[in-house]
């Protein structure tokens, strides 16, 4: 099994996707892993992109 962290700015809707694509290919069998952490250089309030990633 993979053990995976995960780094992102989350600034673009693309980060959250990527990382929502992974998640549901670890939950449905497609990939065998698991997030660790993530890890992200924003703070709440820097961007809604990065507020989403962090309420996610």
């Amino acid at each position: 099994m993979l053990r995976l962290g995960w780094i992102t700015t989350g600034r673009g809707e693309g980060s959250l996707g990527f990382l929502k694509t992974v998640i549901s290919s670890i939950e449905n069998g497609d990939l065998e892993a698991s997030i660790e952490f993530v890890f992200s250089n924003r703070e709440f309030g820097e961007g809604e992109g990065s507020d989403n990633l962090l309420n996610f």
